[in-house]
């Protein structure tokens, strides 16, 4: 009796094997292995559809200009197609308020044209959401969330947009998250990062940082190929920061150069 009892007692503190483990082991494995491998897909197709919807916009841009003969933003007669009143130059450079002289109400309605573009496009149906203008009496305070409201989200994720600005006699797409809406300007912040930055460039561009018509850009100056200060860079030396904690890190925007 007391033989059998000890027996009992010492298979029940018998542990796994080495067989059992092995097979926890790999089951494990590819449970974490197929957890990464669906993050790489889902971001993948993130970078896709990013792609995708600029090369969107540059078709509807195209198209606006043909149809209105001129830029969405920078119409010279904008009533006369039944857009928002504005004084526009017409040389198709969506110009952004900030630096321009007067009045901050008279510079929500002179020039800003940058202000006007997704208010244009959405009014010409030629991209499915709906915007309101960030330009007016409306816009001389701070602006509430939510910034979808004026500017498009990109498709990389929540917290990032698309918003356009001319810089030496180039417009571009500029892709950053904001902090708010300040007399019809947003406050940047940096929404990507630098593997996501580099994986846009490589898609559109040369993957290089600084050159080409894809740019690293810092929210905290608008600078092309801004690096950050300190630990904080997007890129070192014009190759993207793809390795360690800053891979990860949103530390980037981008400035895309547009076909119009």
């Amino acid at each position: 009796m007391e033989a059998t009892t000890w027996l009992q007692s010492r298979k029940a503190d018998e542990g796994f094997t080495l067989i059992e483990l092995s097979i926890v082991l790999v089951i494990i494995g590819l449970i974490v292995g197929g957890i990464l491998v669906g993050q790489d897909m889902i971001r993948g197709a993130e970078i896709r559809a990013t792609v995708a919807q600029l090369e969107k916009l540059n078709s509807a841009v195209n198209t606006f200009r043909n149809k209105y003969n001129g830029a969405p933003g920078d119409l010279l007669n904008p009533t006369n197609f039944g857009f928002t009143a504005r004084t526009s130059n017409g040389d198709g450079l969506l110009q952004s308020c900030t630096g321009e002289g007067g009045a901050a109400e008279a510079k929500m309605l002179i020039g800003c044209a940058d202000k006007f573009f997704w208010n244009d496009l959405s009014a010409a149906s030629l991209i499915s959401e709906s915007f309101t203008d960030v330009s007016g009496a409306a816009a001389l305070a701070t602006l509430p969330a939510p910034f979808s409201t004026y500017f498009p989200q990109a498709k990389t994720g929540p917290g990032t947009y698309i918003m356009v600005w001319a810089s030496g006699g180039l417009n571009y797409f500029f892709l950053h998250g904001i902090t708010s809406i300040t007399l019809g300007v947003p406050v940047l912040n940096n929404a990507l990062t630098p593997i996501t930055a580099f994986q846009i460039d490589t898609k559109m561009d040369d993957g290089v940082a600084g050159t080409g018509s894809v740019q690293g850009n810092d929210a905290t100056d608008g600078t092309p190929n801004s690096l950050g200060s300190g630990a904080a860079l997007c890129a070192t030396g014009g190759a993207y920061n793809t390795t360690g904690v800053t891979a990860t890190t949103p530390l980037c925007g981008l400035q895309i150069r547009t076909s119009f």
